[in-house]
């Protein structure tokens, strides 16, 4: 009775062992098709997780106030912020021309309207545009003879037939400037784009020029032939007292402009 018993089950097994080759295709097939499905899965969260880490963070994140949640495939979804609300035109003239400046507040009940400012003008001279881009370029006006320094105030050797203008000789043979003596100790100068200054003759007739930073002694150098006239830089100093730079003897010359008109002589 006990070995007839235990047939049926090793039987069954037998009989299952025996079914399992003519299976076997199919469930590898099965195994192999889970197993691919497995692999493909990790490698998709692999991707993700490398591409929201190389992503810089968003403002809309939930460190900054949005709110971010991850779906079940454990992609990052950010809510972003608002936009900011666009600038609002004004809704009428009044406001736009008072924001543009064109209008000033309402005083008394009246609306004052403002004119525009006007670009300056340049003074003595001819404004020049170039190519339309704004450059201009300040010509010096000719001196009238009235404007000129007389010859009762610069003295018999510093009238030089009437001239005024002297070439400023910076290092005793180049020019980069020039100085002009007028009427009542005013001087006018090309240094800073077309300066003025004031001069003074003393009474040792060297003639004192201030203009820029410093006064400027000036010495007439004795006349040699036919040559034209000359001066000397004798003496530098600062209008404010403090000392100059430079210790060495001043070698700044002076020769009197060629080509200026006797006529110009101050009436």
């Amino acid at each position: 009775p006990g070995r007839s018993s235990a047939r049926p089950p090793r039987a069954a097994a037998m009989a299952a062992w025996q079914l399992l080759p003519s299976r076997w295709p199919a469930l590898r097939q099965g195994w192999l098709v889970f197993l691919s499905l497995v692999a493909l899965s990790a490698v998709r969260r692999w991707l993700l997780s490398k591409a929201s880490g190389d992503r810089p963070p968003r403002r809309g994140g939930a460190g900054r106030g949005g709110s971010s949640n991850r779906g079940g495939s454990g992609h990052r979804l950010t809510v972003p912020e608002a936009a900011p609300p666009a600038r609002q035109e004004p809704r009428c003239a009044l406001q736009r021309a008072l924001r543009l400046g064109e209008a000033s507040p309402v005083k008394d009940g009246v609306v004052s309207r403002r004119p525009r400012a006007e670009a300056p003008k340049a003074t003595g001279g001819t404004r020049t545009w170039h190519g339309g881009v704004g450059a201009s370029v300040a010509l010096p006006s000719a001196s009238s003879p009235g404007s000129l320094a007389s010859e009762e105030e610069l003295g018999p050797r510093w009238h030089c037939g009437g001239a005024r203008r002297w070439l400023w000789l910076h290092d005793g043979s180049r020019s980069n400037g020039w100085i002009e003596f007028r009427r009542g100790g005013q001087l006018k100068t090309s240094f800073g784009g077309g300066g003025t200054g004031s001069w003074e003759r003393r009474q040792t007739d060297e003639i004192v020029a201030t203009f820029g930073k410093c006064h400027h002694v000036l010495e007439l150098l004795p006349p040699e032939g036919d040559t034209t006239p000359t001066f000397a830089l004798r003496k530098r100093a600062m209008k404010d007292g403090s000392p100059v730079r430079d210790k060495r003897p001043p070698r700044t010359r002076g020769v009197l402009e060629a080509g200026r008109p006797s006529a110009a002589r101050p009436g």
